[in-house]
C-alpha cells in the first residue's frame, strides 16, 4: 500500500461503524449531532497536543506511508484520526448500551477511577522526564477527576465501552507502530510495550475517548429533545403512580 497506508487505515477505522451507523436498533447516525460536539473538543485539544509533540520531536512521521499532504507539520491522515477513532469508539459505545443492557462498572467505576489516577499520579512523580509519559498520563487525571467531581453516571458505559475499544486499538495500533507509520523519541516514553505499543499510547488513547465521551454526553443533555424528555418525564411518573395503586 505504501503512501496509502496511513489513509487506508482511517478509512477502515470508520468503514464498518459508518456501514453499521443504520442498524435499527442504534440508529447512531442519528446521534451524530452529540458526536459533532465530541469531535470537535477532541480535535481543539489534540490537535494542538499533537502538533506541538511533532515540533518537539517526541515523535515524527514515516512519509513512506502516508501521502506527502501535509498541514502545518502533521500529515493529512493524523488529522482524520482525530474524526475516525472518536467516530468508532462512540458507535461502540452506543451499540454497548443497545444491546447489553447491564452496566457492569455502574457501581465500581468511581472505585476504578480513583485507582486510576493514583496510579497515574505515581507514573507521573517517577517519569518527570518522559513527556509523552508525563503529559499524557496527567492530562488523563484531569479528566478523571472532573468526573469523580461531577459523579457522571455514564463512566461505567465508558469503562466497559474503552474495554472493547481496545481489540481495534490494539490492532490499529500495532499496525501504525510495527511499519512503523508514527516513530517515537525513545527518551520521552518510559521503554514499556505491549509488541510495538508504549504504554504511553493506551494512556493517551483513554484521555482521547474520554474527552470525546464527555463532549458528546454534554451536548445530549444539553440539547436533547425537550418534548422527549417530558415524555420519558411522564411515562415514569404514570409507571410510579401504577406501582403505588397496586
Amino acid at each position: 500500500m505504501g503512501h496509502y497506508t496511513y489513509l487506508f487505515i482511517n478509512i477502515l477505522t470508520l468503514f464498518f461503524p459508518l456501514l453499521l451507523s443504520f442498524d435499527k436498533k442504534v440508529h447512531f447516525i442519528s446521534y451524530l449531532k452529540h458526536l459533532i460536539v465530541g469531535i470537535i473538543l477532541t480535535a481543539l485539544v489534540f490537535i494542538p497536543w499533537d502538533m506541538g509533540f511533532t515540533a518537539m520531536g517526541i515523535w515524527s512521521f514515516n512519509t513512506d506511508y502516508n501521502l506527502g499532504i501535509y498541514i502545518g507539520n502533521m500529515p493529512l491522515e493524523e488529522y482524520l484520526f482525530f474524526f475516525t477513532v472518536p467516530y468508532a469508539c462512540i458507535f461502540i459505545y452506543e451499540c454497548l448500551k443497545a444491546y447489553v443492557k447491564r452496566d457492569f462498572f455502574k457501581r465500581i467505576h468511581f472505585a476504578i477511577s480513583a485507582l486510576a489516577v493514583i496510579l497515574l499520579l505515581v507514573l507521573i512523580v517517577n517519569h518527570t522526564q518522559n513527556t509523552y509519559t508525563a503529559i499524557s498520563s496527567a492530562f488523563l487525571v484531569l479528566l478523571l477527576l472532573i468526573q469523580i467531581i461531577n459523579g457522571r453516571n455514564y463512566m461505567g458505559r465508558f469503562y466497559a465501552s474503552y474495554l472493547v475499544c481496545l481489540i481495534p486499538f490494539i490492532i490499529v495500533n500495532g499496525v501504525l507502530t510495527s511499519l512503523p507509520v508514527i516513530k517515537y523519541n525513545d527518551i520521552s516514553i518510559i521503554g514499556l510495550r505491549l509488541g510495538t505499543i508504549p504504554v504511553e499510547d493506551f494512556i493517551y488513547n483513554g484521555g482521547l475517548l474520554l474527552l470525546t465521551t464527555m463532549g458528546y454526553e454534554w451536548s445530549r443533555r444539553k440539547f436533547s429533545n425537550p418534548v422527549l424528555k417530558e415524555e420519558i418525564n411522564e411515562t415514569s411518573s404514570e409507571l410510579i403512580d401504577r406501582k403505588d395503586h397496586f
